[in-house]
């Protein structure tokens, strides 16, 4: 059955249409989708760090409320660590999502070559040999999917300090991971449960935490270099196609088709520079410069602290 390519600024309209070829097709729909798999690397990435905020959140909410309202029930702090429980638990799903995705979306916008994913491995394999924190939430990971809550207990510290001539209480709270508890089980990484027993009875979640969300960015940052180089490649095949149709601004879009010998369109792709303008967002959005194990939040006022540097 013949069959024509054609590029068309609406779908069911073929006035002004412009004739391509198969190959042309074929590179246009790869375009498109290597613009949708490097958008979905920046949302995933996304939806990790919203993750990790609102887990962060939740210990700030939890410290504010044990320090305005005297909460000793031990229902409400069973509820306190099955709160944290529920938003690691989230955060480390996300995690999950992203990691293991990240190799197949790098595949796909650098194919044919296996040159970049395989550089990701070697990146990730640096981090866990080099990064505790990286490693242990990993092996956190597969524990809370498959075994049992990572958080037993939480840890209310309350501290007085000077700030400048004025003393402050300083109010924690700090989840902690058991090892011991951890290690009934038995499919536990032996080598990463002795760090960990190395480190006492409880090991605070709070660094390891940061120090893994820090690794995964450093990742995706080297992901981003390996594949911009095709995505700017893409971006120009598409621009070139958005105004090679009659009538189409490129900020609109259009389509590729293939249509019969009867002139029915028997497959479309919508060709789009949306995708590039939300990474650009999303670019904007979640590129901070410094590491967030190197930093934190603090309710610390000015007034406080005299001449100090503030600490938020």
């Amino acid at each position: 059955m013949p069959i024509s390519y054609e590029l068309r600024c609406h779908v069911l309209d073929s006035k002004d249409a412009v004739s391509i070829d198969e190959a042309r097709y074929n590179e246009l729909c790869h375009a498109q989708e290597v613009s949708l798999h490097a958008l979905f690397i920046e949302e995933k990435l996304d939806l990790l760090l919203e993750n990790f905020v609102e887990y962060e959140n939740e210990l700030l909410s939890i410290g504010l409320r044990r320090m305005v309202f005297q909460r000793n029930d031990y229902t409400e702090f069973r509820d306190d660590v099955s709160l944290i429980n529920r938003r690691l638990a989230n955060l480390l799903s996300a995690c999950r999502l992203y990691s293991d995705s990240l190799l197949r979306h790098v595949n796909q916008i650098c194919s044919p070559s296996k040159a970049e994913s395989e550089t990701l491995k070697e990146m990730k394999s640096q981090q866990c040999d080099s990064v505790f924190g990286y490693r242990v939430m990993e092996a956190i990971r597969n524990y809370a999917q498959h075994r049992d809550y990572s958080v037993q207990s939480l840890i209310f510290g309350g501290k007085v300090e000077w700030r400048g001539e004025k003393q402050v209480e300083v109010f924690t709270v700090d989840p902690v991971l058991e090892p011991k508890w951890i290690s009934q089980d038995s499919r536990f990484k032996k080598e990463i449960l002795c760090e960990m027993e190395q480190q006492g009875d409880t090991v605070a979640l709070k660094p390891l935490v940061r120090q893994y969300i820090s690794s995964i960015r450093e990742i995706h940052n080297k992901a981003r270099r390996l594949v911009s180089g095709n995505l700017l490649q893409q971006r120009k095949t598409l621009e070139s196609a958005l105004k090679d149709i009659n009538g189409c601004s490129p900020a609109e879009g259009g389509y590729a088709v293939i249509v019969d010998d009867c002139g029915n369109c028997t497959d479309t792709v919508y060709l789009s520079l949306g995708p590039e303008q939300q990474i650009k967002i999303l670019l904007e959005r979640n590129s901070c410069l410094h590491r967030i194990d190197d930093c934190f939040v603090s309710g610390v006022c000015e007034n406080d602290v005299g001449n100090e540097p503030n600490e938020t």
